[in-house]
């Protein structure tokens, strides 16, 4: 309900604008995630998946825009593709599925330095992303959503509140838009999202007594949530450390009109000046 409701007031407060600058488009995506369970760059590469999105565009002129893009993204890790020991020793692992929605802020730098390329865009892009997710792992064959266990002694007195399966980050990334004609083009982008949770992979602090765990949680809590019977208060994962996903995506986008021509292609201006809604 609170992602509908966010999306709501964003569309609402587009249709507000002028729709002459509107984009629209949809793209396929790659996604990975980098936390406990990543201890490399090339270990959070090789757990990439696959998604897609559909956006809608605001260009306000020739310098600064507004995107409000909507993901559908995964993310998986798991502790035996690590080069190191312990983590192996560790064995855990999870995947979740992400329903985001991006609402960020697009200055185009080809139109401040290089004005003289009439081809091509590129953009700096930082604003702010909702999403849900549901980490989920596997148990004797079957998958187990991992929220309701408590694996960290979640819900059990003295501990924390079992977590929420929304939350927020903050977004930043690059992005380059190939002009095919004037009213088509491909763009790919690369946004990096810092979450304010550190539940994505359901781990986050210290191991709690296995038999405390299977009497407070249960017997499934405990084989997943310590599975080396390691003592009271170890070290599982890293508290100080919140979990990143991102995701790079190639989309064709369709430019609706640009409210400064009568055709819908961009003009060159020679000076940067405030956007004008």
């Amino acid at each position: 309900m609170k992602i509908a409701s966010v999306l709501l007031i964003c569309l609402i407060l587009l249709q507000n604008l002028n729709a002459q600058n509107f984009k629209i488009g949809a793209s396929v995506c790659g996604s990975n995630y980098s936390g406990d369970l990543t201890s490399n760059n090339s270990a959070i590469i090789k757990q990439t998946s696959p998604g897609f999105g559909l956006f809608l565009n605001y260009s306000l002129d020739d310098y600064f825009g507004i995107k409000l893009q909507y993901e559908r993204l995964k993310v998986s890790a798991n502790d035996a593709l690590s080069n190191q020991d312990w983590q192996i020793r560790r064995n855990l692992n999870f995947k979740s599925q992400i329903n985001t929605f991006d609402l960020f802020a697009q200055i185009n730098l080809r139109s401040i330095l290089f004005s003289q390329i009439n081809f091509c865009n590129v953009y700096l892009i930082g604003g702010y992303s909702i999403f849900s997710f549901n980490p989920i792992t596997n148990y004797n064959g079957r998958e187990i959503e991992l929220k309701p266990l408590g694996t960290e002694g979640q819900g059990m007195i003295g501990f924390k509140p079992k977590y929420n399966l929304i939350a927020g980050a903050f977004n930043f990334g690059i992005s380059i838009e190939y002009l095919l004609n004037p009213l088509w083009s491909i763009q790919s982008q690369l946004l990096y999202r810092k979450t304010n949770t550190d539940y994505l992979d359901d781990i986050s602090n210290a191991y709690i007594d296995f038999n405390l765990l299977s009497q407070k949680n249960g017997q499934i809590a405990a084989e997943l949530g310590n599975k080396i019977n390691a003592p009271q208060g170890s070290q599982r994962g890293n508290p100080l450390d919140q979990d990143w996903f991102q995701s790079l995506n190639i989309s064709l986008n369709y430019k609706i009109f640009d409210r400064n021509s009568k055709e819908p292609t961009r003009k060159n201006k020679r000076s940067v000046h405030c956007p004008k809604i």
